[in-house]
């Protein structure tokens, strides 16, 4: 039996100037098709881990930071020449972490509360913190893969201390916690530089999350967001199908030892009856799958056209957008709110409630 279930998953990152707003606009739009309600990842955390590169880990006193970003200059993951490069000081020594996720996550919950208190959020919607996987919050700035396993090390502790924070205020049974996995992706796919090619990235993968999901308790909602990336554009490594997904997904809730509540797979415009095929080998047990088969530059007829191709392959499903929106502008925002309306009208009525 599922214990989530809900026609949309709102995936992270919404460019809204506050938590409050973020609540307020999505519970206002998508009220009655969400479980959970993310709180935009505003601030700081617009740049997503760049957040963690610029505010914790430039300036450690255990981390040497080896080259700058310039921000003033075009990035891109593939380029190594304006990007950010660190290095452990020692790299046996674990560093203390505080990655500032919990701090972010309570400011969020006291804005959520007070909207439920004056009724413009409902009280049945979950609080939800997303967090970076492990490799996704160091393997792209460290450029010596003697440190990963201590950075590996570090970030799980801090995420495990973040986690024992945020419930230190907020009932379990208010919270979902989502690991985003995308980093991973570009390594496994053989993108992402400095890597060495090891035959078992994706079961270090799933050994990884597994271990961020043995830190939350298994009355918290836990939910898994494969992501294929954003900077420079969507997606940043190509992935033909949704075989990488399904194989993920079976081996991290093999390897999970609590439930694993959800699931979030990223759908491209195009994708046709082969993208899709691999969901027959699915074996997620009572996670409630998320399609991310809504794109706001096709609007309802791209998402229909989706939604039929995927149907055979997947009895019922939730569905969502390829990944977070924290890189689109205000006008686009609104378009997107509303294409995720008609999305769950059309689910509650093409699937049932």
């Amino acid at each position: 039996m599922q214990r989530f279930r809900s026609d949309l998953l709102l995936v992270g990152s919404i460019p809204l100037d506050s938590a409050a707003e973020v609540f307020e606009t999505s519970y206002r739009y998508l009220g009655p098709y969400l479980a959970s309600l993310p709180d935009g990842e505003t601030g700081p955390r617009t740049i997503w881990i760049g957040y963690l590169a610029r505010d914790v880990y430039d300036g450690h006193p255990d981390i040497r930071t080896v080259q700058k970003l310039d921000v003033t200059k075009a990035t891109s993951f593939k380029d190594a020449s304006n990007r950010w490069i660190f290095r452990l000081k020692n790299s046996s020594a674990i560093p203390h972490l505080e990655t500032g996720y919990a701090r972010f996550a309570l400011e969020s919950y006291v804005q959520l509360v007070q909207l439920r208190t004056v009724g413009k959020v409902a009280k049945t919607a979950r609080f939800q913190v997303c967090f970076p996987s492990a490799a996704s919050a160091y393997a792209s700035y460290f450029d010596d893969p003697n440190d990963w396993p201590t950075m590996a090390a570090a970030y799980e502790d801090a995420f495990r201390r973040d986690i024992v924070r945020i419930l230190e205020i907020v009932p379990a049974d208010e919270l979902a916690i989502q690991i985003d996995v995308c980093v991973e992706f570009r390594d496994i796919k053989g993108g992402l530089i400095g890597s060495p090619p090891r035959p078992n990235k994706l079961e270090e993968t799933a050994q990884a999350v597994a271990r961020l999901a043995s830190h939350v308790p298994a009355e918290v909602v836990l939910g898994v967001h494969w992501c294929y990336g954003t900077l420079g554009g969507w997606p940043i490594v190509r992935i033909d199908d949704l075989d990488l997904c399904t194989r993920l997904s079976n081996a991290v809730v093999s390897a999970v030892s609590r439930p694993v509540d959800y699931i979030h797979m990223p759908v491209p415009r195009q994708a046709g009856d082969a993208y899709f095929a691999p969901l027959e080998r699915l074996d997620s047990g009572a996670a409630r799958i998320y399609l991310g088969i809504i794109h706001h530059t096709d609007g309802m007829e791209g998402f229909r056209r989706r939604f039929d191709v995927a149907k055979p392959h997947i009895r019922d499903f939730g569905v969502a957008s390829v990944c977070g929106y924290g890189r689109l502008g205000a006008d686009e925002s609104r378009a997107a709110f509303e294409l995720h309306r008609e999305a769950g009208k059309f689910l509650r009525v093409a699937l049932g409630p």
